[in-house]
């Protein structure tokens, strides 16, 4: 692997901002499908509801197809044209790991008319130990979750060893990127007793045919709605296309990423951060008074 390079503090991997895409490779079924174009435009009426442990697989080809060409992706899994089936199992198993917490919460969007095939989904996770922390996790913790929880935990440490994931090159990879989210997470979180209780978005995707739809926008005031009852803030990190959407559901820019993973955050994304209602309300106050003096 060649070394980092560094432009004005952010760090530019090589590796991960060459990828392009490519002629097919394979004709593997399952690469063929996550590696098929987008289509037109998809205009039917689509229905949200919270994601489910069946719904996991699913989710995961969306995610698949969806980031496949990226930057990151091709950093940490150069290997998923030749393995698309250990690329598709990675991101299920961290998905259902995330629907069986019992501080996650997860929507998936259908189409109207075809309810088992997700178009796009959201999950979240609300960090923190106020009182809203515990009262999410109260709404979902019982013994059930808890066991179905922990053997699935364990399912993934015994499938991971016996047979690893072979669309990733080596563990190098995948410390380079970690080094780089703890870097962020010093950055923005550490330290800070205003931001500990909050919602965090893990991971937000739409399809390509049902983008510019107003899917996304659904998803995120799903989580929005509960934040803002609970007065809290809630943070994440914008693709240079997702930043616009944020700032308009009030997110605000708090700093471009230390590490370039994808040409495309050269020109925007970044960490964010929407603030409480409560800041959000007394800002706006007074920008009011600004205005009128």
């Amino acid at each position: 692997m060649s070394t980092t390079t560094t432009t004005s503090d952010v760090q530019v991997i090589p590796e991960a901002i060459t990828k392009k895409p490519q002629e097919p490779v394979s004709t593997d079924p399952l690469y063929l499908a996550l590696t098929k174009p987008g289509g037109p435009r998809d205009m039917r009426p689509w229905i949200i509801r919270q994601a489910t442990f069946g719904d996991a697989y699913q989710m995961a080809f969306v995610a698949c197809r969806a980031y496949y060409h990226t930057g990151l992706i091709h950093f940490l899994s150069p290997k998923r044209d030749q393995h698309p089936a250990d690329f598709v199992r990675g991101f299920q198993m961290r998905i259902s790991q995330r629907i069986l917490s019992a501080a996650g919460r997860g929507w998936v969007a259908f189409p109207a008319d075809e309810p088992e095939t997700p178009i796009a989904y959201m999950q979240c996770e609300r960090l923190g130990d106020d009182e809203g922390y515990m009262e999410i996790v109260a709404d979902r913790k019982n013994i059930w979750l808890s066991i179905a929880s922990t053997l699935y935990n364990a399912y993934v440490r015994v499938a991971t060893w016996i047979r690893p994931d072979r669309s990733e090159m080596d563990g190098g990879a995948l410390k380079t990127f970690l080094e780089a989210q703890d870097i962020e997470d010093k950055k923005h979180w550490r330290g800070r007793p205003d931001r500990k209780n909050r919602w965090y978005c893990k991971s937000m995707v739409v399809s390509e045919e049902w983008r510019r739809r107003g899917l996304g926008r659904a998803l995120m005031n799903q989580m929005i709605t509960i934040a803002d009852r609970q007065n809290v803030p809630v943070s994440l990190e914008a693709s240079a296309d997702g930043e616009f959407m944020y700032s308009s559901l009030g997110f605000e820019l708090l700093a471009r990423f230390d590490s370039l993973f994808d040409e495309q955050e050269q020109n925007g994304g970044g960490v964010m951060l929407r603030p409480c209602k409560e800041t959000s309300q007394v800002k706006a106050a007074l920008q009011e008074i600004v205005a009128q003096s």
